[in-house]
């Protein structure tokens, strides 16, 4: 993360060029919305996720007046502001933004685009979130599939998935499930060691759930020697 100072340097240069900018290209304009959307990922960055939205919905009335509601690069402007109401805990309007990015993007693009990834794992988050089990792996299983046409089966993107997955499921106590896709998650070698030590303990848990004591004790000693 960067220090405090970066950050002020960085929103200090943004608003020198946007006041230069608003003078001579006025306000609609399209480089306004990108200066907007620069600093808003600057205050979200800061956790600062009330400014960091304010500029990116200014930034978003700006592209869609120029661009149309369901150009495929507004969709990169829902996106971030699905993103930034899950941070802030105001689930429905995060999937209000993450749906109309998938229509934006799925308006152009065909239905395993990799650029739906990221809207479907955000959906995935907030259901989960809001304790939609089922709605959470449906969206996640849509992410998994374009994440392994784009990465393959070993990056480590793929792996966080399957683990997500693997963790609801075992909320839903179907640990043998869990268990499939821990072990998924495991035979991917780009883990980090963090990682690594994560999931064997999330694969101890499932076992200690199924009362596979023995198994359950092999998985917790080798996230500790990890």
């Amino acid at each position: 993360m960067a220090a405090k100072s970066e950050y002020d340097q960085a929103i200090n240069s943004y608003l020198k060029s946007l006041d230069i900018r608003l003078k001579y290209l006025g306000k609609e304009h399209q480089k306004i919305a990108a200066l907007y959307y620069s600093l808003g990922n600057v205050y979200i960055d800061q956790t600062n996720y009330e400014v960091g939205i304010n500029y990116f919905e200014k930034a978003l009335i700006i592209i869609v007046n120029s661009l149309g509601d369901s150009h495929p690069d507004v969709a990169k402007y829902y996106l971030v502001l699905g993103k930034a109401y899950w941070r802030i805990g105001k689930y429905e309007k995060s999937i209000y933004f993450y749906e109309k990015s998938i229509k934006a993007y799925n308006n152009t693009f065909e239905a395993d685009h990799t650029d739906l990834a990221g809207p479907y794992l955000g959906l995935g988050l907030v259901y989960w979130k809001k304790g939609n089990l089922d709605k959470a792996i449906s969206y996640y299983e849509k992410s998994l599939s374009i994440q392994i046409k784009k990465f393959g089966r070993e990056h480590p993107k793929v792996a966080q998935i399957y683990n997500n997955i693997g963790i609801i499921y075992s909320t839903k106590e179907l640990d043998l499930k869990a268990i499939e896709y821990y072990e998924k998650s495991l035979a991917i070698q780009n883990n980090s060691l963090e990682v690594q030590a994560r999931l064997y303990n999330n694969l101890g848990n499932a076992y200690q759930n199924m009362k596979k004591y023995d198994k359950a004790i092999e998985a917790y000693d080798k996230s500790l020697n990890i």
